[in-house]
């Protein structure tokens, strides 16, 4: 069953490259097994099969395609479709994805506009797991400028034309209170007042520069450590999930490189995945929590 439903996967991914009426050269998998994937594939892989379908249409720009529990496009301009649909829902909403282009292109100018009201602040988009769609995102920039805009007297009382470009603003949906985050960055729900998020920032803006100041410091320590493990076990891959900070990813480095005579058989030629738990893919990858314990350390 593995090797079909990686045969499955080779086949329509190539198949995407040929004959990619629906601007789609790459397929992304977010947290399926090889054979959840291929069994979403199979119907999609039948409908664009030139045996089954009969006109070849005509290659675009580039898309990324994601599977998730809701069909649409998220804010980075992948296209999604439900696994719980059929192949007729998924070629019919194929056909709509291109009216999506115009709320993409209007993302960026809410976002600068969002900036300039707050001091030319600079405004980041967090990618999690769960999937944000382009719609939701623009009501969600578009409701916090509405209330950014009845305030710009308290923006001058609290900044008084200050720059605020080193600083990073998240909006996110959700209702819950703004923080800052433990990388600096200040994420506020798009549902709070203005003037609550303008004190709020204010007050903590000097903190925010000092967060953003170490993480930059430890993003390049980061590197350095990453690039030595690689070398040292030649790893074939290297990453860590969002949540683990470049702090803690310099300390699991640091333990992995110190304990590398015991672990050197173990982690040769592999791909390691730094995260909060232990797990092991289908491709060989292997997941550790970045405080991970042995008997040896």
């Amino acid at each position: 069953m593995k090797i079909l439903s990686t045969r499955l996967l080779t086949a329509t991914h190539d198949l995407c490259k040929r004959t990619t009426s629906l601007e789609i050269l790459k397929i992304l998998k977010r947290h399926l097994t090889v054979s959840e994937t291929a069994t979403a594939l199979r119907p999609f892989y039948l409908a664009v099969h030139p045996d089954f379908y009969g006109q070849f249409p005509v290659e675009r720009v580039s898309r990324s395609l994601v599977f998730g529990n809701k069909p649409g496009v998220s804010l980075y301009g992948e296209v999604v479709l439900s696994s719980a649909d059929c192949d007729t829902d998924w070629m019919t909403f194929l056909s709509y994805v291109p009216a999506y282009d115009a709320v993409l292109e209007r993302l960026p100018y809410m976002e600068k506009r969002l900036s300039e009201l707050l001091g030319n602040i600079k405004i980041d988009r967090r990618k999690k797991k769960q999937i944000m769609m382009a719609t939701e995102y623009e009501l969600i920039l578009n409701k916090i400028l509405n209330c950014l805009r009845n305030c710009q007297g308290d923006v001058d009382r609290y900044f008084n034309g200050e720059d605020l470009s080193h600083l990073e603003l998240v909006v996110e949906e959700g209702s819950a209170p703004m923080t800052l985050s433990s990388t600096g960055k200040f994420v506020t729900p798009s549902s709070i007042p203005g003037i609550v998020l303008v004190k709020f920032i204010a007050e903590n803006k000097d903190k925010a520069y000092m967060i953003l100041q170490d993480m930059s410091l430890q993003g390049g320590m980061e590197k350095m450590y990453k690039k030595l493990l690689i070398e040292e076990f030649q790893l074939l891959s290297l990453k860590k999930e969002e949540n683990v900070s470049p702090h803690k990813m310099i300390h699991c480095c640091e333990r992995l490189l110190y304990d590398q005579i015991f672990l050197q058989s173990g982690l040769h030629n592999s791909k390691l995945n730094i995260a909060h738990y232990y797990a092991l893919m289908h491709d060989g990858e292997m997941t550790i929590p970045w405080n991970w314990t042995s008997d040896i350390s």
